[in-house]
């Protein structure tokens, strides 16, 4: 539980949320890397006043303890939903999202694709699907390195990866790059950034 000074800042400071619904780290860890101004914790517990004056985003995983005061006391939320993690309790807490906060969605996974419906004010898709707003295509890899395209508004970039990456972890990039696009970084300084990415 946070101290109640900590969640004055919060509340003062109203940082930007991105919360995510994965099995693993990899999106969080990489998104984090990727927005050098943000703050990964599997803990809030871990937060402290100074990471609320030093970083403007906060990445936490879906089932993180308080995630409720923090949806609604935050500037913005964005959730992203690469592999479910309950499918009633995500509906519900895509229902609490604020028009103005973001849901991207894994449109290779049948159960995932159906969340967009729920917030459809603001909602886009990312994976190997024609129909994603983020499309991934022409895919190739070995043990050392994985590159394949991205397509985004008719805009098409190479993306590298240094190590071995399956089809799988890729497209879970495929998250971190349409969340970073929100973030106002674009597609030439997101292919830079994860080419110097190195997956732990």
């Amino acid at each position: 539980m946070l101290n109640p000074i900590t969640k004055l800042i919060f509340l003062i400071k109203k940082p930007q949320l991105v919360i995510i619904s994965d099995e693993n780290d990899l999106i969080a860890k990489t998104l984090g890397f990727a927005l050098n101004n943000s703050f990964f914790t599997f803990s809030i517990k871990k937060i402290n006043a100074l990471d609320l004056f030093q970083k403007k985003i906060f990445i936490f995983p879906f089932d993180s303890e308080e995630i409720d005061f923090f949806l609604k006391h935050c500037s913005r939320t964005v959730f992203i939903v690469n592999q479910l993690k309950g499918k009633v309790k995500t509906e519900e807490f895509i229902r609490k999202l604020k028009d103005k906060d973001i849901l991207f969605v894994n449109l290779d996974e049948e159960e995932t694709e159906a969340l967009k419906e729920i917030h459809q004010e603001n909602s886009f898709g990312f994976g190997f699907s024609k129909t994603a707003d983020l499309i991934l295509s022409d895919v190739t890899s070995d043990e050392n390195s994985a590159n394949f395209k991205v397509d985004f508004s008719g805009n098409i970039v190479p993306i590298w990866l240094t190590g071995s990456w399956s089809k799988k972890e890729i497209l879970a990039i495929g998250g971190v790059i349409i969340t970073a696009l929100r973030f106002n970084l674009n597609l030439i300084q997101i292919s830079q950034v994860l080419r110097n990415y190195k997956k732990t």
